[in-house]
């Protein structure tokens, strides 16, 4: 199953930049050969490191590769947990691979922007035997890995993940939420009533009418609730919103 799904272009990479210490977790969680994977390249202008993406595979530009990096490169910050401004990895050259020369790196200005402290991330855990070592299981797509394919799959899950990424305020957590809301059904909704996702709808009428509050200036239609949610809270409610629908499109899809 995973070998029909890791098909990756042998024709373009795109150079990490930024921290030694955001590269390393990139490197940790996005390896060879799943979706998107971080790959080691030596040539003339000495060894470098650069994204490898099944989403560069039908394009013919570099101009194009470089906007499919910096919308996937997003992405991938927000789930690695690299969104933060110290251990940001940006979009770097351009590296197009051909068969009868070194490869070709191309160059684009870029305005720098405002990053955000924090990030959504997705855990990984290790198995250990009895005496405590480290299990290697067999070789799948890291956690990482299956939550950017599921956002491959479904471009509202890419948007929530882009959202989400960072210290989303309330209004990046209700574009989030709209994002998401027309999955939820499918998720959520069981023959009992009772949320599957373990999210009830008591909570989600709060977020929205804190989140509706909180965008708008006060008044009868916005009006906030006496006990409004608080952000932190809102972020954790996204954050197992969106856990919910990336397991359901992983096991449906992959």
């Amino acid at each position: 199953m995973w070998g029909q799904l890791s098909k990756v272009s042998d024709r373009w990479a795109v150079e990490l930049n930024g921290s030694e210490v955001g590269k390393r977790k990139w490197c940790q969680k996005l390896k060879e050969p799943f979706f998107h994977y971080v790959d080691k390249i030596e040539d003339s202008h000495g060894k470098y490191l650069v994204l490898r993406s099944s989403g560069f595979d039908d394009l013919v530009d570099s101009k194009d590769v470089h906007q499919a990096a910096k919308d996937l490169f997003g992405a991938v910050n927000a789930v690695v947990g690299t969104s933060g401004s110290i251990n940001l990895v940006t979009v770097g050259a351009v590296v197009e691979f051909v068969s009868d020369g070194p490869p070709i790196r191309k160059y684009f200005l870029e305005a720098a922007g405002i990053t955000m402290s924090a990030s959504l991330g997705c855990a990984e855990f290790s198995v250990k035997d009895a005496q405590g070592n480290v299990v290697e299981p067999l070789a799948k797509p890291s956690t990482a890995q299956l939550w950017l394919r599921a956002g491959d799959l479904d471009r509202d899950i890419r948007s929530a993940q882009r959202y989400l990424g960072g210290e989303p305020d309330w209004f990046e957590l209700y574009m989030a939420h709209e994002a998401l809301k027309e999955k939820e059904p499918r998720i959520c909704a069981t023959k009992s009533g009772s949320p599957k996702s373990g999210i009830s709808q008591k909570e989600i009428r709060l977020f929205k009418r804190t989140a509706n509050g909180a965008r708008h200036h006060p008044n009868d239609k916005h009006r906030p609730p006496e006990c409004p949610m608080a952000l932190g809270e809102a972020r954790k409610l996204m954050y197992r919103r969106i856990s919910k629908v990336i397991d359901y499109t992983i096991k449906r899809d992959l």
